[in-house]
């Protein structure tokens, strides 16, 4: 099984993701929701093999562990330790132990 590391922007409203290990792949749109459908329908479908381990991570490298499709909680984790981050229908929250949390809008919702 290949395994492809996938990184995911948020930059002016809109969210992208690309791989530096897929020449030329990358995939856009307005909701992390969307961008991760298209990532986890694009590689697979861009290599031509169904059976491709994406490792998913934010742009400051945090990495994404949790559930596609539905997103519900995951527990990231970085090279300076590990992340509480926390993903609802409505927002990302990412921020460390004893630390406040900052939110991020997911699907063009601000969250609660």
């Amino acid at each position: 099984m290949r395994s492809i590391t996938v990184t995911y922007h948020r930059e002016d409203g809109s969210w992208w993701a690309e791989s530096p290990e897929i020449e030329g792949f990358t995939a856009a749109g307005d909701s992390f929701t969307e961008v991760r459908e298209l990532v986890t329908s694009g590689v697979p479908f861009y290599l031509d093999d169904d059976y491709v381990d994406i490792k998913e991570q934010l742009e400051d490298g945090a990495y994404i562990i949790g559930p596609r499709g539905f997103l519900a909680s995951a527990v990231i984790g970085s090279s300076s330790g590990f992340k509480t981050h926390m993903t609802s229908g409505q927002g990302i929250a990412s921020g460390q132990p004893g630390q406040s949390v900052s939110r991020v809008p997911v699907n063009g919702l601000q969250p609660a």
